[in-house]
């Protein structure tokens, strides 16, 4: 019977790890990285790989990010769940998910109306004269009737929704303007219990 060298076995051990050392590093990465994986991989299955679509999903989740605000998780509004996750929604905010199916374009800017239409309530309760959009935020900021957080999330919202308004081939997810939309119905929330009483 032949022995096997010590030296033999520590080359063949060190060829073994050698070996399975990037099939190893690229599963870790890959579990490590599993959820941005999964978006880039629907993006690309959508064709939605590049340009404002993929813009406007990463812009909204850095609006919560910076709002502090946690959204809903994307696997709950997959495609597969699409049907239930309106069902389950918001009565508020079931016409912007149902159009968005169709016409995501058109539910952005339908979203939008509503925290819009909020923040003029505010304005008025508060005696801020009529005016444009930005004027009255700032004047509502200003005036301390909303906090600085607030203007800034409801103007980084606003051009978003000013991207989706002039671009006529905008063609977003339904998970990202689903997103959006629940951050439109926050801070219209947010406004409209401002406008019944003072800032807490």
């Amino acid at each position: 019977m032949t022995r096997v060298a010590p030296l033999d076995c520590l080359t063949f051990i060190s060829e073994l790890i050698r070996s399975l050392a990037w099939p190893v590093a690229t599963f870790g990465i890959a579990l490590l990285f599993r959820s941005q994986i999964r978006a880039l991989l629907k993006r690309i299955k959508r064709g939605n790989w590049g340009g404002m679509e993929v813009e406007f999903a990463e812009d909204v989740e850095r609006i919560s990010e910076e709002a502090g605000v946690e959204l809903v998780a994307l696997d709950e509004i997959s495609e597969s769940n699409t049907n239930r996750f309106i069902r389950e929604a918001d009565p508020e905010m079931r016409p912007v998910l149902e159009l968005a199916q169709g016409d995501p374009r058109g539910a952005v800017l339908a979203a939008w109306t509503s925290v819009d239409a909020a923040m003029r309530r505010l304005a008025a309760a508060k005696g801020v004269e009529p005016s444009g959009a930005m004027r009255l935020m700032r004047e509502l900021a200003e005036g301390g009737h909303i906090r600085k957080e607030d203007a800034e999330q409801f103007n980084e919202l606003r051009k978003l929704r000013n991207s989706a308004m002039h671009d006529g081939t905008f063609n977003p997810s339904f998970e990202s303007v689903a997103r959006y939309a629940e951050l439109t119905s926050r801070l219209a929330g947010h406004f409209e219990r401002l406008a019944r009483g003072p800032m807490e």
